[in-house]
Formats: C-alpha cells, structure tokens, sequence
C-alpha cells in the first residue's frame, strides 16, 4: 500500500512537470492575472470634496472604465512592453468621467479618447467666480511622450457640468513650487470675477494672462 502511494505521489510530481514543460503559457498566464490584479496596475482614482452645488458638500470622484464592459479598467496594462500597454489601453475603449457621492446628477465624461489613462490633476479651485460654488480643475494623463497639457475649469449649473476656462499648462515646470501662486495652484483669484495665471505657449515660455468671469460664469 505504501509502495502505491510512493508512485501515486511520484507519477503526479511527473505528470505536472511535463505538463509545465510542454504548455509554458499557461503558466505564465496564471503570473499575469496574478500581477494585473494589484492596485498598481488599476490605478488610483482621485478625489475630491466641496460645496459644488452651492448647498451641500459633496465628494467627485474619478472613475476610469472600459466602454466595451461597462466596468472600472487598468490604467495600465502591460508594464513592461510601452508599445503594447498603449495598444492594449486603446484596445479596452477607455472613458474617464466624474461621479458624485450624491448621485443627483448623471456622470459626466471627460474623455473618451483611446490614448489617455485618466486623470493625473483633480483638485477643488473654491468659488473663483463669486456665483456660490466650487469649481473643479483637473488634467488628463495623456499617453504621449510630451510635457504639454490641458488645466480644464469646470462649473456645475443648471444640472450640467460647463468648462468655463482653459490653458495650456507644462506637466512639469508650470507645478515647480517657485512658480505657483501663493495659493499652490496655477491660477489665483484676483476680484470676485477675475483670475490671473501662467499660459505656457508653444514659443517654450510663460505668459501671465487674466480671465474675467462674466454672466452666469
């Protein structure tokens, strides 16, 4: 009876290596799921808190999901192989939108483009333009090699998000901490309707430049 064990055991051990031998891949693919199912490859998704209905605090949060499952996707797929994490991030149809805690509103898109993995700037910029709300800021991770990039103003009126400003920003040099306003953004409030902030243009330098809110802006 331990003789039969002994080669149970021995026979099993045998069969698994030539299993592994002759089908590496599956192996492998096992490794795979196993690493795309940590948080670093989901990604974080950011959020933020404030009074962006002008009544009640609220929390906006990011979500980053795939069109063709309706379900939260990896902002990256592959993170050893750039060309292949770009071709499988388009391949899942990414869309990055915004989701209240209240639930009152339906979310809202901000880009739907295949060559982005959501946000890498959300952040409340308070009521810069007196009408009693926070507005929003926030930048999309584009998947490019360059340092140029959007800051994007968001209000919520009339039970729609509306852009009310944006510029051109550098990734890197415009949020050196010698360069922000005393505020710690790009941007600070100068009256109750204006705001003066750095435009990085495409000579390579910045140009101060002010935006004055009016109407319902």
């Amino acid at each position: 009876m331990k003789s039969f064990f002994l080669f149970t055991t021995f026979f099993l051990w045998i069969s698994l290596g030539l299993f592994y031998f002759c089908f590496p891949n599956q192996k492998m693919h096992a490794i795979h799921l196993q690493k795309i199912s940590t948080n670093k490859l989901q990604g974080k998704r950011l959020k933020i808190s404030g009074y962006f209905n002008g009544q009640e605090e609220e929390t906006i949060s990011e979500s980053y999901i795939s069109l063709k499952t309706g379900k939260e996707t990896f902002k990256v797929q592959d993170l050893n192989n750039k060309a292949n994490n770009l071709r499988l991030i388009r391949l899942s149809n990414p869309s990055t939108r915004l989701y209240s805690s209240l639930g009152k509103r339906k979310y809202y898109a901000l880009s739907n483009s295949p060559f982005q993995a959501g946000l890498t700037l959300l952040e409340n910029c308070g009521d810069i333009n007196d009408d009693g709300v926070d507005e929003i800021g926030y930048m999309i991770n584009w998947l490019d090699d360059s340092q140029l990039n959007t800051y994007h103003i968001l209000k919520f009126d009339d039970n729609v998000y509306q852009e009310i400003l944006s510029f051109q920003v550098h990734e890197t040099l415009s949020f050196d901490p010698e360069r922000l306003f005393n505020n710690g953004k790009v941007f600070e409030k100068l009256t109750d309707k204006s705001i003066c902030y750095l435009e990085y243009g495409n000579d390579g330098e910045f140009h101060k430049r002010e935006h004055s809110f009016k109407n319902k802006q």
